[in-house]
């Protein structure tokens, strides 16, 4: 393997194996090292004892407990110091990636930086920052030419062992240094972000939300001082993560915005109140009800004395709160906010503001969940006119409410109608959206509600093959979360199996226990069947990005 990667035949190769101890990842690094500098194994051989020598007086930074561990990174760090004496930059783009995703090295994210940079800070800046795709382009293949990095499919993406990774961010020498890479790390990935609306595939998003994810889990790191930049980049950070998952990455990052935001803006500033709006969106998604409704009321409470209980900033806050309040079966508070914000929203902007529709939207899944089916309606229809009258009839806005309309009428036993609405709402989110494969979780949670209400219908028909092909893909959808939920997961698979065994024993109708059709799923507390309260979650997210 050392002379495969070597590219040639090397002398006195037995006196460094045994040093090497048959590791592939240290016979990689020591061929790769020799190739690239072109030195005998013997002068190798010296080096390594030097650089072995030197790593143990400081082994106590390393987690390595075996003597295999350490001689992989006598080799890695070996390699290390080469290139860094003859690159400085391949040196520091691998430091920066001790604070990203490994499996990615994307020159592309790098270059997102540069627009951050003015002339009045450029001397300063990292010299990542001050980089030109050449410049990074030649850093990586000098990487690759030592190993270091791994080379991607079409030498477009590259990754690093998980060991190298490790120990990359073992190797930053001081605390300062650190938290200059982690600074670096996030404003990459904020820069970045704030483009993808406009230039972005939902490919690219994806690639960018595990960088993400990566520095929100290392969010508590960075320090905590008066420096608002890195408080809005962790917010921007958490706000495009939270399209991909309701993770603890992004609580962490939208804390750490949080305490920045208070520290350096006070209590009572606009960030702060609307980080804790996000916090209560977030808390909600994980069922964390309680402490949503802690942020819910902080930022209530705050923007009522900083703007007026009136303005339309409150007034978002107040429907998410009313939102909470449905869901936890507080019905008569939950009407009651639900009005005040639409009477504020009516005061504001008239009958037939966009800002509204929302809260319209809500009071009609409150009152069909009352079983007052004509002013469901009512609200449901009022929302749908305004949507289309504002965004045309095929914006992704409108689709939940054609979705929850669908759930109206199949409730009606309106056959044709609820039908109608949701293979509308499906056809609609395909068209916007593509393929589930290329949604971000946002996206694939509404295609997925209104795939698994067609499931719930084509069953009531007794269109069974139909019902299944629905059901089976909303399951693949369950199954591709990082977090699946396992309720509904379970249950689709009992009513799968029903199916089958139905269909095998020729058997007129299916198991009552599984296929009787409910407003609420026992087994899924917070996935009613027909799903519908997708749309305020979402239409909470869209109106935070919005304000």
């Amino acid at each position: 393997m050392v002379e495969s990667r070597a590219g040639k035949q090397v002398q006195d190769l037995e006196t460094l194996l045994p040093k090497l101890g048959g590791l592939p990842l240290a016979l990689v690094q020591a061929g790769s090292y020799l190739a690239a500098t072109g030195i005998t194994v013997s002068e190798y051989v010296s080096y390594y004892d030097e650089t072995w020598a030197d790593l143990m007086r400081y082994q106590e930074q390393f987690p390595l407990q075996e003597y295999a561990e350490r001689s992989v990174l006598t080799t890695w760090k070996m390699s290390y110091e080469q290139v860094r004496s003859t690159n400085a930059l391949a040196a520091r783009l691998l430091d920066l990636w001790a604070f990203l995703f490994r499996g990615d090295l994307w020159i592309e994210l790098v270059l997102a930086g540069k627009d951050t940079v003015t002339q009045q800070d450029l001397r300063e800046a990292d010299p990542l920052l001050q980089a030109t795709k050449l410049t990074l382009q030649h850093s990586v293949s000098i990487l690759v030419q030592y190993s270091m990095v791994t080379m991607g499919t079409g030498s477009v993406r590259h990754s690093i062992h998980p060991v190298v990774h490790a120990w990359c961010a073992y190797n930053i020498e001081t605390t300062t240094a650190e938290q200059q890479l982690l600074s670096t790390a996030l404003r990459l990935v904020a820069a970045m972000a704030e483009t993808l609306p406009e230039v972005g595939s939902p490919e690219t998003g994806l690639r960018l939300a595990a960088h993400a994810k990566a520095l929100g889990g290392r969010a508590e790191m960075l320090i905590e001082d008066d420096d608002e930049d890195i408080s809005t980049e962790c917010y921007d950070v958490a706000l495009f993560l939270a399209r991909w998952e309701r993770s603890g990455e992004v609580e962490m990052l939208y804390l750490r915005a949080l305490r920045g935001f208070e520290k350096a803006l006070g209590a009572e500033h606009t960030s702060t109140l609307e980080t804790f709006n996000n916090l209560g969106i977030l808390y909600a998604d994980q069922e964390k009800l309680v402490e949503a409704e802690e942020m819910f009321l902080r930022a209530l409470r705050g923007k009522e004395k900083a703007y007026g209980a009136e303005h339309t900033s409150t007034l978002v806050t107040v429907n998410n709160l009313g939102t909470l309040y449905r869901e936890q079966g507080k019905i008569v508070e939950a009407e009651e906010i639900y009005l005040r914000a639409l009477r504020g929203y009516e005061k504001a902007y008239g009958a037939e503001h966009t800002s509204m529709l929302a809260t319209v939207h809500n009071l009609g899944t409150l009152y069909r969940e009352q079983g007052k089916i004509v002013e469901a309606e009512e609200m449901y229809l009022r929302a749908l006119r305004g949507y289309e009258k504002a965004y045309g009839a095929e914006h992704t806005s409108i689709l939940n409410t054609v979705n929850n309309l669908g759930v109206l009428y199949f409730h009606q036993g309106r056959i044709d109608e609820a039908e109608e609405m949701f293979l509308r709402a499906l056809r609609g989110y395909e068209k916007a959206w593509g393929t589930e494969q290329e949604q971000s979780k946002q996206e694939r949670t509404s295609t997925r509600e209104v795939v698994f209400n067609l499931g719930v219908f084509y069953e009531d028909q007794g269109r069974i093959v139909e019902a299944k092909e629905m059901f089976s893909r909303a399951l693949l959808g369950y199954r591709a979360l990082q977090n699946p939920p396992q309720a509904q997961i379970d249950f689709l698979e009992r009513k799968l199996a029903s199916m089958q065994k139905a269909e095998e024993y020729s058997v007129a109708r299916l198991d009552p226990e599984i296929s009787t059709i409910n407003p609420t799923l026992p087994q899924c507390p917070r996935s009613p069947s027909p799903h519908s309260d997708l749309l305020e979650k979402s239409a909470q997210r869209k109106r935070r990005r919005s304000s």
